[in-house]
Formats: structure tokens, C-alpha cells, sequence
């Protein structure tokens, strides 16, 4: 009687963390706002058609279509950001391979942290988007090429690489 003997082959992987570039965290950022964009674009005009069947909502129109464009920048901070990145990494993290992490344990920050984190960012666009546009190109001059909303929020945003 003959004994088969199977060898079973093990994949041994290592996983590398690098701090994700300014190139990477610039294409996330692209894709987060064109979602987010056509979501609150087409939010609008939904209702705004609705808006347009009441007889006295030109005062309202007017002052709506003047703030769509704040609210888009307000979703974004408060809503898509947080939410997102707590369960993982907004969509346009997760396509180009971006992970936030507490700068402190390399673990998965917690809630607060990713709010607070929007909210700063939030009150960067609000001062005329100046030291948004800073705070992003805070990655070129940092060590760990941490955002001034990374910063204040104690994360740090990572690619994984599998080697």
C-alpha cells in the first residue's frame, strides 16, 4: 500500500508600509469629490424641481442655488469624510490603496478623530480654501507627509504593499 504524502506550498507575504505621496493622496481626493459632487448635484436638482412647483419659492431658489455650492464642501467634511474613513478609507482612498491610521498604535483611528479631522479641514475651506490648498501641500514638507488636518488629528495616511 503506498502513502501519498501532499505537501502543501505556504505563501509568506510581507506587508510594507510606506506614507502615502502627495501624487496618491491628490487622486484620491479627485475621485472623493467628483462622487460626492454628482451625489449633491443631482440631491439639487431634485429639488429644485421640487422647489419649482411652489408659487412663492423664487426667494427660496435664489438663496438655495447660492448655497449649493457651500453645501457640497459641508457634506464632504462632515458626512463623507468621517463616515468613510472610520469603516476604512473613503472610495477614493480604497481605489489607489490609502489607509488612515492613528499616528500613535498604526491602528484604525477612532470616530472623533476622523470627525475632527473633517471639521478642520471644513474650517480650512471656510477661511476662502487658502489654507485648505496649504494644508494638503503640508505632505511635501512633513516627515511623515501628513496633511495640517493629519496633524491636528493625530493620523497618518499609509499605502500597504505586499512584497
Amino acid at each position: 500500500m503506498a502513502t501519498r504524502i501532499s505537501e502543501q506550498k505556504q505563501d509568506i507575504s510581507i506587508e510594507v508600509m510606506t506614507y502615502a505621496p502627495f501624487s496618491s493622496r491628490v487622486s484620491a481626493r479627485v475621485i472623493d469629490m467628483t462622487i460626492v459632487g454628482t451625489l449633491w448635484f443631482g440631491f439639487t436638482q431634485l429639488l429644485l424641481a421640487e422647489l419649482r412647483h411652489l408659487h412663492s419659492s423664487q426667494f427660496l431658489m435664489d438663496n438655495f442655488i447660492m448655497g449649493i455650492e457651500g453645501g457640497v464642501v459641508v457634506v464632504y467634511c462632515l458626512f463623507y469624510m468621517p463616515l468613510f474613513e472610520y469603516f476604512g478609507g473613503t472610495i477614493g482612498k480604497r481605489i489607489i490603496g490609502i489607509h488612515l491610521l492613528d499616528a500613535g498604535s498604526l491602528e484604525r483611528p477612532d470616530f472623533m478623530n476622523c470627525f475632527g479631522r473633517g471639521l478642520v479641514y471644513l474650517v480650512f475651506c471656510a477661511l476662502l480654501g487658502i489654507p485648505a490648498v496649504l494644508s494638503c501641500l503640508g505632505v511635501l514638507f512633513t516627515p511623515k507627509q501628513q496633511t495640517w488636518h493629519d496633524l491636528i488629528s493625530n493620523v497618518v495616511a499609509v499605502k500597504k504593499i505586499k512584497l
